[in-house]
């Protein structure tokens, strides 16, 4: 699952000596060169509905056709070198992804919240679910080239010296009927924590590299911007934990808690392994007549919700509110104090306005 964001400020804190370089690099580089030189801290999630708050999916219901949500994390800690169109960024970065139908997501929750799932309604149910979670020291160079006095293109490809990496599949079927409850299917783990039934403390460490693009088009009207990440993603590893369960559930007196079954097959074993990251971009248009406002699309793999942003500035910063499909809704504040420094921060919650969590923080000082 994508991790919990107050767990942040614990990844920044082991992040510590990689900060410690990055202070030193900028005021080094800075005093040769007379290049910008930034140290930065910076965290954003965004989700399609109800991110991963459990009393938000009890609200749901059992659906035959449910629907797919997604939810994205990136974090990173670390300097930025600008010189002319360069620039260099090394970071101490963690990616999570998920993408789950909503019974999957009440399913989950259900079995967290109460220990046992609703079983109520009758039918047959698919349970969906992919994530991806990736720690790394990653170093891009992005390039920023200027295509027109109209049209720029930033090019970013990276590299990962990668310190942990973990992928899970799920593809359950639920079967509910007034005489019986079966659940069947299989979960997949490449990097996982356990290797059969002993634990595995060792973190399976690789290499990866990708490329993001970004581009921004204005006219006379407004103007575009685009964002894709993981355009190319590879990930390799020379030895990785994997394993895969087979279930063939039985619910009890009506009562099912996946926790307490054992699968009824699995293998297990360490393999050579490839993974890639999944494709997830954002596109928005901001027309002049409307200052402050923009409407855009953003996705994950296939799944695209709508958004709208709007802002204006209020006691020397900038106020934002947000919205992903009308079913979230974020509230931000991002401000500049004093020369070279700049801090935001938002909070986010569903569409009712309830489970609230922080959703951005970021802290930049430029030199």
């Amino acid at each position: 699952m994508v991790e919990n964001p107050t767990l942040s400020i614990e990844r920044f804190k082991n992040a510590g000596g990689q900060l410690g370089l990055a202070l030193f690099l900028g005021v080094c580089v800075h005093c040769n060169l007379h290049a910008q030189v930034t140290v930065a801290a910076e965290f954003e999630q965004l989700a399609s509905a109800g991110y991963l708050k459990p009393s938000h999916w009890l609200g749901e219901n059992l659906n035959h056709r449910s629907r797919n949500e997604w939810i994205l994390q990136n974090s990173a800690i670390g300097f930025h070198h600008v010189r002319a169109n360069w620039r260099w960024q090394l970071e101490r970065t963690s990616y999570s992804y998920l993408s789950a139908n909503s019974n999957a997501l009440l399913f989950a929750a259900q079995n967290e919240d109460g220990g046992e799932v609703n079983l109520s309604a009758a039918g047959q149910f698919e349970l969906r679910a992919e994530a991806w979670t990736l720690k790394a020291t990653t170093l891009s160079a992005v390039y920023t080239w200027k295509v027109s006095d109209a049209f720029v293109v930033a090019v970013e490809p990276h590299l990962h010296l990668i310190h942990d990496f973990q992928h899970t599949q799920g593809n359950l079927h639920l079967f509910n009927s007034a005489g019986s409850t079966q659940l069947s299917g299989q979960i997949s783990k490449t990097g996982t924590r356990h290797y059969g039934y002993l634990p595995n403390d060792q973190r399976d460490e690789g290499i990866g590299a990708g490329l993001h693009l970004r581009s921004t088009w204005r006219r006379s009207w407004g103007q575009w911007d685009a964002a894709i990440q993981n355009v190319l993603s590879e990930i390799q590893f020379n030895a990785i934990h994997q394993q895969n369960r087979q279930y063939n559930v039985t619910a009890q007196d009506r009562k099912l808690k996946i926790a307490d079954y054992p699968s009824v097959t699995g293998q297990y074993g360490i393999v050579r392994s490839r993974e890639h990251l999944p494709i997830n971009w954002k596109i928005s248009v901001s027309p002049d007549r409307l200052l402050g406002s923009s409407l855009g699309l953003i996705g994950l793999r296939g799944e695209v919700r709508w958004t709208a942003l709007y802002s204006l500035p209020v006691a020397g910063g900038q106020l934002w509110a947000m919205t992903v499909q009308a079913r979230n809704w974020t509230l931000g504040y991002a401000k500049s104090l004093g020369v070279g420094w700049r801090v935001a921060a938002g909070v986010s919650g569903d569409e009712r306005l309830n489970n609230p969590l922080l959703s951005t923080l970021s802290l930049i000082r430029t030199w």
